[in-house]
């Protein structure tokens, strides 16, 4: 039997962007031969809601996300993740810190997705195998001079920030469930 593979969805707060991408991953991957276990966390501390827009954006896709609260990642929760989506290369960087050699599966939303789509689909592959190949030819020790693809926070930036973060986030969440198959 497989197991069950941990995508750890971060951003700051957990409040829109890590919330809006899991859930839609979630959304796209429900269908899949291999249906991960996606978990959304922050980097602040728990028990907030989400911000003003984003249960209304989820559920244009179905998605109910009203009651959701934050949580904050713990190194454990990071530690047991195959593969760790994040919005900025602040939150990969904190990420990195909590556990051996988890730079090498950590990544911006965007960042996993176009090297992902030079590395190619998962296909047959392990979650493990086909992160080791997306991660191929990174160094940590250049991953904060490197230019690096992030979601800006839309948070206090009105509702056409919002849309817009939503536009972006639900491409790039499309774009990982075709290559994760």
């Amino acid at each position: 039997m497989t197991e069950q593979p941990r995508i750890l969805c971060v951003c700051t707060h957990n409040r829109t962007r890590s919330v809006l991408f899991a859930a839609l991953l979630r959304h796209y991957t429900a269908g899949s031969s291999l249906v991960p276990n996606i978990v959304d966390v922050g980097l602040e501390p728990s028990g907030l809601p989400i911000t003003e827009g984003v249960g209304d954006a989820l559920a244009a896709y179905g998605v109910y996300a009203y009651s959701h609260l934050s949580h904050q990642v713990t190194d454990r929760i990071a530690s047991e993740a195959h593969l760790v989506l994040a919005a900025e290369r602040s939150h990969v960087v904190n990420i990195s810190t909590r556990a051996r050699n988890l730079f090498a599966r950590s990544f911006t939303l965007p960042e996993f997705v176009s090297r992902a789509d030079t590395a190619g689909p998962r296909g047959d592959r392990s979650i493990q195998d086909w992160v080791t190949r997306v991660d191929a030819g990174r160094r940590a020790s250049d991953y904060v001079q490197s230019p690096v693809p992030m979601i800006e926070d839309p948070t206090g930036r009105g509702p056409g920030a919002l849309r817009q973060s939503v536009t972006d986030i639900d491409l790039l969440c499309r774009r990982f469930a075709e290559l994760w198959g």
